[in-house]
């Protein structure tokens, strides 16, 4: 999905380059417009806005990136000793609510786990839900957020389970629902 942030739209695409637009305009795209997220060597995944940064997701790594202003090529310039050595597994599998980041990621140690990021990324899922994520393989997971009674929810649905995380009581459940 698209980011956008001062007036710029950003995608990253799956060699890692992440894309801007022209200025204030989403149909107007240059060759030079971009900015390699190459800190480490894995594929492009995607990129969010969190606050006044631009978050690129590689398959194994985060990195930060700020608006620096630059007149030609991306205005986006990367804040070196932020990037984390944990990625996403897929596009589908990032989702925010508010300030904060969720996703399922993947480490260079391997396994899949979901993490939230609201300043610093954290693990949230248990080795329970990890094991759930393994058995269903990255290419069936897909990670969405909503609020509903007052609740923020991040649902993780890995194969034919369905994992909620109620984000203000930080608990884990395991979604059922008898409605067709």
């Amino acid at each position: 999905t698209f980011a956008h942030m001062d007036g710029w739209a950003f995608i990253m695409d799956t060699t890692g380059a992440l894309w801007n637009s022209t200025l204030n305009t989403v149909t107007g795209w240059a060759a030079l417009n971009f900015v390699t997220a190459n800190a480490y060597p894995d594929k492009g995944i995607g990129c969010v806005r969190y606050k006044n940064q631009i978050i690129a997701f590689g398959s194994e790594s985060m990195q930060f990136y700020y608006n620096a202003g630059n007149a030609v090529g991306s205005p986006l310039a990367r804040i070196d000793t932020a990037t984390v050595k944990i990625g996403a597994i897929n596009a589908d599998s990032i989702g925010q609510i508010a300030d904060a980041i969720f996703w399922v990621g993947s480490s260079p140690q391997g396994g899949c786990s979901v993490f939230q990021y609201d300043g610093s990324p954290q693990r949230i899922s248990t080795p329970e839900q990890d094991y759930q994520l393994l058995l269903a393989g990255p290419n069936n997971i897909t990670l969405t957020t909503m609020r509903f009674y007052g609740r923020s929810f991040v649902m993780v649905i890995a194969g034919t389970t369905t994992l909620a995380y109620c984000v203000e009581d930080k608990s884990w459940h395991q979604w059922v629902n008898t409605t067709p």
